[in-house]
């Protein structure tokens, strides 16, 4: 059973949580900074919308995808 999200305020305090055993966190990101015109015109004509979608689906299904607390940042 997926657990409410809750949101805290922190005030720039470290925050603690406990998490159950079989909770894995996933970061994935691309650096753009030596990437040429062409690798990047592929990227968003071929790959965008894929990695939008993608992140999209596991935004809006958590109980069937089962992820926790996903976001798309850019």
């Amino acid at each position: 059973e997926m657990p409410a999200r809750v949101v805290r305020e922190t005030l720039v305090r470290p925050l603690r949580v406990e998490t159950p055993d079989n909770l894995c966190f996933i970061r994935e990101g691309q650096a753009w900074d030596k990437a040429e015109a062409e690798e990047r015109r592929v990227w968003q004509g071929k790959m965008a919308w894929v990695v939008e979608r993608w992140v999209g689906t596991l935004r809006d299904k958590p109980e069937e995808t089962a992820c926790f607390s996903p976001r798309f940042c850019q």
